[in-house]
């Protein structure tokens, strides 16, 4: 008994560890949330599942304009939209010490969770599995398979950070680069997002949630445990 015990052990540990595995690879997944928008439950965001397309974020703006176009969104039934940060600890605020290249690298563990600091960077490298150099432009078909469309390869995408008065941060989708822009200069795309989940005050919008594979692995690892030490004891 005591080696059979063991060996289910061993084995249920090895289950377990590639569990973890499941768990962490769905954490970039975008959330159904009807046939305009997704959700990001790892950054606690909505966007638009058409990148600005067909909403008025397809026409190029200087910066003020953009930040103006989506502040007074209404779509989907909310009026809370902005332009994604390009850090979220300096909010809409200047920041100068953001990386100009490739802000992330798409390889996971520390760069994840670094990499949320930043939602387009995300959007990229983890909800659609981008890597430096790589293309997610066009119709992507995100991790978790839900569909974006109409994200643009020209010109690059605005972001609501700014650098001082006369720059802000700028991301690229046909390459992953982040630059920076000129706000009377450049005329640049948008991209709406708004902050939480579209459910709280919409449920209609939600689908029924389906347990993650880690999640499902773990509640099956406890009821083979609960089995065996209820064995033993007999």
């Amino acid at each position: 008994m005591g080696n059979r015990f063991g060996t289910v052990r061993r084995w249920a540990a090895a289950v377990l560890v590639a569990g973890m595995g499941l768990a962490g690879s769905a954490s970039a997944t975008l959330l159904d949330r009807g046939p305009d928008m997704v959700y990001d439950d790892v950054l606690d965001i909505t966007w638009t599942r058409q990148a600005g397309g067909g909403i008025g974020g397809d026409i190029a703006r200087l910066w003020g304009a953009a930040n103006a176009w989506a502040i007074f969104l209404d779509f989907g039934g909310f009026t809370d939209w902005r332009l994604p940060y390009a850090s979220v600890s300096a909010g809409a605020g200047p920041i100068t010490t953001l990386p100009i290249g490739f802000p992330c690298t798409g390889a996971g563990g520390a760069d994840e969770v670094a990499c949320r600091d930043n939602e387009m960077a995300y959007m990229f490298y983890y909800n659609l599995d981008g890597n430096p150099g790589g293309d997610k432009t066009g119709t992507q078909t995100a991790v978790g398979g839900e569909m974006l469309t109409g994200i643009s390869d020209i010109p690059d995408y605005w972001s609501g950070t700014g650098i001082d008065s006369i720059l802000a941060w700028r991301f690229t989708f046909d390459d992953g680069l982040q630059g920076q822009g000129g706000v009377d200069g450049n005329a640049l795309m948008a991209w709406a997002v708004r902050p939480g989940d579209v459910c709280d005050a919409q449920p209609r919008l939600c689908v029924e949630s389906v347990p993650e594979p880690g999640s499902l692995l773990l509640l099956a690892l406890g009821a083979l445990g609960l089995g065996w030490s209820r064995r033993r004891k007999s």
